[in-house]
């Protein structure tokens, strides 16, 4: 198959997906960059020896295959979906970066089916390689073992992808029942609770953003917990380690004494087991690395769904569902509160540790 011939839209977090393209050159090809024109932007354009567009009316199906929007979308006060339709409707496919709203999605896999074209919204989270690793051990989980609660938290920027990975964990999202009448706001969370799947759930949002400085003063990404009959499995962060704690039973002798050495694979049960990862992760790895060949394997994964000539309708109806209670539960816990800059003090765990030996 030919290479797909790609413009990437933005150059903030749209550095990521250049980088991405660039890893799966056997298979796209950077054409250009739409932006603003910055200084930035030129750089980039230059560097990477690409055209650099500052209007989408410039940009032809003729020389363009595929639109990376990675530009603020409406709902957040940008103007990504406006950029998303534009090149539907000039039948180039579409990957836009989240949160995308559910009326703008809609609209977007309409111009897309209208225009013969593929609109995908890229959810990213769910692509990492700790929290797809989590995935794919939950649904595991749950082939042998009844799931009886789940727990989840996360900042109110990566919401909509927690709820997509929340839908990929429980393989649907039907019945939905989150409580509105569950709310609780305490500290700088906002607590839900009620039922996904039967099983009952508790969603815990920090809905705080600094106006000035949304991209940060967050204090977790996504953190997970799935409860089931024969124990717990935990995500500790999107780029953190999978935890899982088993559930025992320790048997009781004829006399009703616990008597665990009467069974050796009760012994032999780890209390703790720690998915461990090939190398500690920094903020360079997490910047040269991890997000770019995240976004290479998410674009790897689709390549075929763009080449093809029909559409990835499960995949359509999630992330419309997963949308749609994004919507719901933003309604719940209401205007996000502004949280103030904080001074935020580098800290490792060498630093929490008495590494000195000859204090008492």
């Amino acid at each position: 198959m030919s290479k797909i011939r790609t413009v990437v839209c933005g150059t903030s977090f749209g550095r990521f997906y250049i980088e991405g393209v660039k890893l799966s050159d056997d298979k796209y090809e950077l054409v250009g960059i739409l932006s603003t024109g910055s200084s930035q932007s030129k750089e980039i354009a230059e560097r990477e020896n690409v055209r650099l567009y500052t209007d989408v009316n410039d940009i032809s199906k003729d020389d363009v295959d595929l639109a990376c929007v990675v530009v603020r979308s409406n709902i957040v006060g940008g103007k990504g979906t406006e950029l998303a339709l534009a090149f539907l409707e000039k039948g180039i496919h579409v990957i836009q970066e989240q949160p995308v709203h559910f009326d703008d999605m809609r609209k977007c896999y309409m111009a897309a089916k209208k225009n013969n074209c593929h609109y995908f919204v890229e959810m990213f989270y769910s692509y990492l390689p700790v929290t797809n690793k989590f995935i794919e051990m939950a649904n595991r989980l749950i082939e042998k073992t009844r799931p009886v609660y789940l727990e989840a938290s996360c900042s109110l920027q990566v919401l909509l992808p927690l709820i997509d990975v929340i839908g990929r964990v429980l393989k649907g999202f039907t019945p939905w029942e989150i409580d509105e009448n569950s709310l609780l706001n305490v500290g700088m969370f906002s607590q839900l609770s009620g039922k996904v799947k039967n099983i009952p759930c508790q969603i815990k949002i920090q809905n705080e953003l600094n106006s000035d400085n949304p991209d940060n003063y967050v204090y977790l990404m996504q953190r997970i917990t799935l409860y089931t009959e024969s124990g717990s499995l935990s995500m500790t962060e999107s780029h953190g380690e999978i935890i899982w704690n088993p559930r025992y039973l320790i048997p009781r002798d004829e006399r009703g004494v616990l008597d665990p050495y009467q069974n050796d694979d009760v012994l032999n049960i780890e209390l703790s087991e720690i998915l461990k990862k090939e190398d500690n992760l920094d903020i360079r790895g997490l910047f040269e690395k991890e997000w770019p060949n995240t976004i290479r394997n998410y674009l790897n994964i689709h390549y075929s769904k763009i080449k093809s000539e029909s559409d990835d309708k499960l995949l359509q109806q999630h992330n419309l569902t997963a949308a749609k209670y994004w919507n719901e539960i933003g309604r719940m816990i209401g205007t996000s509160r502004d949280v103030p800059e904080e001074k935020i003090v580098p800290i490792k765990m060498k630093d929490l540790l008495n590494t000195d030996c000859g204090e008492a």
